[in-house]
């Protein structure tokens, strides 16, 4: 989708947002992405561990704590919980150094193409 607002130019294409601002110098291109699964995985993250504490409260409080199997269901939920934590803080790392060299050759290819555009002016021969 693109926008402008003034004299800012923007364009998003899902999580990737390109922003194109004058400032006294010319322009800046300003480039943002997110991790579209991250905000998915810590949300389930956080409600499956919340879950298991709400689960685990009443059993640790009632007399039944010794019984077979009483904490299977809330050790399952909080491992679950803990295991999807774990995938975020494991894949953002190689996802942000994989975004960022992807950034980076977008921002070189856009100032070659401007300089292909608007050559820079040649010095007059002296006289």
């Amino acid at each position: 989708m693109l926008r402008q607002e003034g004299s800012l130019r923007s364009w998003s294409n899902g999580n990737l947002h390109a922003m194109l601002e004058p400032t006294s110098r010319g322009h800046r291109l300003r480039l943002q992405t997110l991790k579209g699964d991250a905000r998915m995985l810590l949300g389930f993250s956080a409600g499956m561990l919340l879950a298991a504490g709400v689960v685990a409260i009443p059993l640790a409080l009632s007399s039944h704590v010794t019984a077979p199997g009483t904490w299977l269901g809330p050790g399952f939920m909080a491992l679950i919980g803990a295991a999807s934590l774990a995938r975020a803080a494991v894949t953002l790392p190689s996802w942000a150094r994989t975004r960022s060299t992807q950034m980076e050759r977008f921002a070189q290819a856009a100032a070659r193409i401007l300089e292909e555009a608007n050559p820079p002016a040649l010095p007059r021969p002296a006289q």
